[in-house]
């Protein structure tokens, strides 16, 4: 993000977006009706790259905090072994 738009929230950046896309996407009007073919490619190509982010999600995101939690549990553990404490009862 420039400079200029770190005072500007993100709910106003959202809708100039949105503004700008809606007025630029305006100007594009289809002529006749779209091909079926070229409408399922659209559709699988949206619905692999969405499938895409759900995996990236899971190693990048998910599988390294569940592996940080499990590490951190087992230094608690470690460190309540070491000093006789027992671990809190949930």
């Amino acid at each position: 993000m420039s400079d200029q738009n770190k005072d500007i929230p993100p709910e106003k950046l959202e809708e100039t977006f949105d503004r700008i896309l809606e007025s630029k996407l305006k100007g594009i009007e289809p002529e006749g009706q779209m091909p079926e073919n070229l409408k399922k490619a659209v559709f699988d190509t949206i619905d692999t790259v969405g499938l895409l982010a759900e995996v990236v999600d899971l190693f990048a995101v998910k599988f390294p905090l569940a592996n940080l939690s499990f590490l951190s549990e087992e230094d608690e553990e470690t460190a309540n072994d070491q000093t006789g404490d027992q671990p809190d009862e949930e």
